[in-house]
């Protein structure tokens, strides 16, 4: 049997009851309620229900990089993923959605060669890897192909300097 807020039930709120502690010198106003593991379920489904219906959605950068992912080939994903996994030595080998839609915003945006000069660069920096207070390593695929500027800042850590960013997207530039 589990406590919540009589109220929440009755009245079909999504609103959970107030934590232990939370609001004492109210707490005399507020009576308690056995229930079974099935009404708890109930009531967590309509929460779940109404955040559901009431949430806002992807945001328009998120929708955005999902268009722009949509639009390059498995292959070339593939290819800048695989090159990751033997620049760093990971042991991962599946693409998932993160990494999908980060690993293609960025071929859409920079190209295959610059993303990977993105990618080596990034073992050019000593704080990325774990050369830092906290000796924790930050050279996960999603955080170097992030956006235009994590973009263009790892890249900026090549030893040459004779890598150019060049914008290979469709973008007509009017």
């Amino acid at each position: 049997m589990l406590q919540l807020h009589r109220g929440a039930i009755a009245k079909g709120s999504p609103v959970p009851p107030p934590k232990r502690g939370a609001n004492r010198h109210l707490s005399h106003k507020f009576s308690f309620v056995a229930i079974t593991t099935r009404d708890w379920l109930q009531y967590l489904s309509r929460v779940m229900y109404y955040l559901q219906i009431m949430g806002r959605g992807p945001s328009s950068a998120t929708k955005e990089k999902t268009e722009n992912a949509n639009k390059i080939s498995e292959e070339e994903i593939k290819e800048v993923f695989d090159f990751w996994v033997l620049t760093f030595k990971k042991r991962v080998n599946a693409i998932d959605y993160k990494r999908r839609i980060a690993i293609g915003n960025a071929i859409f945006l920079y190209g295959v060669d610059n993303c990977k000069d993105a990618i080596r660069g990034c073992t050019y920096s000593d704080f990325h890897m774990g050369r830092n207070a906290s000796r924790k390593v930050y050279n996960e695929i999603e955080l170097i192909l992030r956006d235009a500027e994590h973009i263009e800042r790892f890249i900026s850590y090549l030893p040459d300097g004779s890598t150019v960013v060049e914008d290979s997207s469709n973008n007509d530039p009017f």
